[in-house]
């Protein structure tokens, strides 16, 4: 019986980067070949990526059986021929080659992870973006005499937050409208609504509209989106289950600017718009069953 001999895997370079030769892996099928300039280092072919590989020292790569063995290198790198002292098998070489590159790829998850986390912080960015364009949008152009700096309107902030049934945020659901920082929404089951008042940005009603457990809450809605004066800000978010008897309020919703043709079962939906315009501060988002809550933030300029 042969003797075995211990194989050790130096891995030289990786990804098709060649310290010594052009050798390419382009057009080749997976394996093992012999490197044409140096008899102590081969290639591993895999998904034609090359992997440029050394057999241990005092081991030369055989060409015909696949794998290192011993041998006088001296006399194999001048072409003389190499003397046999001992042999690996060939499957065990490639199983062991195959094992190291399944170790590299596990090694190449970690930038994929990465790359996902900065994508992360950058939608962040993005978001916060958006809240300082607003407050840029809110500038007031008109100009102090002798200065070419613009005085800056007053402005409130509002964030409407809704969370249907089966989202995990708040169990049962949620709906808050935050005005200038106080919470307004009535907060029950169904569509809640909240007035404000343009030019001072207070708050001038608060009203819930039970579209799950009234077959008469969408008329009501339509008909009370219908009495609001015109540019008064109006804020909405859904908590719970908002959808079976919405139909009849669909259309002054859109009137907002929403572009929904409906609302799903148990969605979060929430927006916040201007009754007669859709403004540049106009908002809205909804998220599908499961996936809420909906959050949404705007800051709206005082009217004059």
């Amino acid at each position: 019986m042969s003797s075995f001999v211990l194989f050790v895997i130096v891995v030289l370079e990786v990804r098709g980067h060649d310290i010594h030769t052009a050798f390419s892996c382009a057009d080749l099928p997976d394996g093992t070949y012999a490197d044409p300039e140096v008899c102590t280092t081969y290639h591993l072919c895999h998904s034609r990526i090359n992997y440029t590989l050394r057999c241990p020292e005092g081991q030369v790569w055989d060409r015909w059986l696949h794998h290192c063995r011993l041998a006088d290198i001296s006399k194999c790198c001048r072409g003389d021929g190499c003397l046999e002292s001992g042999d690996v098998v060939a499957e065990e070489v490639v199983a062991g080659l195959s094992r190291r590159v399944e170790s590299l790829e596990r090694e190449n998850e970690r930038p994929n992870q990465l790359i996902e986390q900065v994508a992360a912080e950058n939608i962040q960015l993005r978001n916060e973006l958006e809240l300082l364009k607003a407050k840029v949008d809110s500038l007031d152009g008109r100009l102090v005499p002798g200065l070419d700096v613009p005085l800056p309107t007053a402005v409130f902030a509002v964030r409407v937050v809704s969370a249907g049934f089966d989202d995990s945020a708040a169990e049962g659901g949620c709906a808050e409208v935050w005005v200038a920082g106080h919470q307004q929404a009535l907060n029950r089951r169904g569509i809640n609504v909240v007035i404000v008042e343009e030019t001072s940005g207070q708050t001038e009603d608060s009203q819930r509209f039970d579209t799950y457990g009234d077959p008469e809450a969408g008329v009501k809605l339509r008909d009370y989106l219908r009495a609001v004066a015109t540019g008064r800000v109006v804020l909405i978010a859904v908590k719970d289950e908002g959808s079976k008897y919405a139909a009849d309020a669909m259309e002054e919703l859109r009137n907002l600017g929403t572009t929904l043709p409906t609302i799903g079962y148990r969605e979060s939906w929430a927006i916040i718009g201007k009754k007669g315009s859709k403004t540049s501060w106009f908002v809205e988002d909804r998220r599908q069953r499961y996936h809420g809550p909906t959050v949404v933030e705007a800051l709206i300029p005082v009217s004059a």
